[in-house]
């Protein structure tokens, strides 16, 4: 994740994914003039969170981590259409 956030460091969504709140909404603000971010604070923390997932496989087995999916270097984001209407 960190080598693919060098890579696009204006890339919000990658900075929400990285836990980086603040500096995803700066970016949001400059790029998209974005100024009411209470519709985006759960995906950004779903972002966050799936990026952290651990799945126990066996009961005496250690965890088995799982990282975000990215398609072309881009977080695939948890979203709805509802979501993304709100911000219009």
């Amino acid at each position: 994740m960190q080598n693919v956030l060098r890579q696009n460091p204006q890339n919000a969504a990658l900075q929400a994914c990285a836990g980086d709140f603040r500096k995803a909404a700066e970016l949001l603000k400059s790029q998209l003039a974005v100024s009411n971010f209470s519709y985006l604070k759960q995906l950004f923390v779903d972002a966050y969170t799936l990026n952290k997932v651990k799945i126990q496989t066996l009961p005496h087995g250690a965890p088995h981590a799982v990282t975000i999916k990215l398609a072309g270097g881009v977080p695939l984001l948890p979203t709805t259409t509802k979501s993304v209407e709100a911000l219009i």
